[in-house]
């Protein structure tokens, strides 16, 4: 077994992991998962007898690997989600564009 080898599974199971524990303390799941990122270095992906560039391959796969987990799958889903938490009141919003509008006439009339 190469060492690295888990680089990738490790480090998304540290972002699982305090993902859960931030929602546990009532935070978005997505705070925790941050906060993981945060604690990641580079210095945490040398390995034992390897060289400097053998660990940066490994480091730079990993993030290659993480990067497009993020953009292309979980960022989309993340996004999908949020936006259907949103409340979308046709009332509510032809009142406050009927609002601006009168701001908006009012200050331009002052104007001219």
């Amino acid at each position: 077994m190469n060492a690295g080898e888990h680089a990738t599974l490790t480090v998304l199971l540290l972002a699982v992991l305090v993902a859960l524990l931030g929602q546990q303390l009532g935070f978005h799941a997505a705070v925790g998962a941050y906060m993981a990122g945060l604690v990641l270095k580079e210095e945490y992906f040398v390995f034992g007898s390897h060289t400097a560039d053998s660990d940066m391959t490994i480091q730079q796969d990993t993030r290659r690997i993480i990067d497009s987990i993020a953009f292309f799958w979980i960022g989309p889903v993340f996004f999908v989600v949020l936006g259907t938490h949103l409340v979308l009141d046709l009332d509510i919003l032809l009142s406050e564009m009927t609002k601006r509008w009168h701001c908006l006439s009012a200050s331009l009339w002052d104007r001219f």
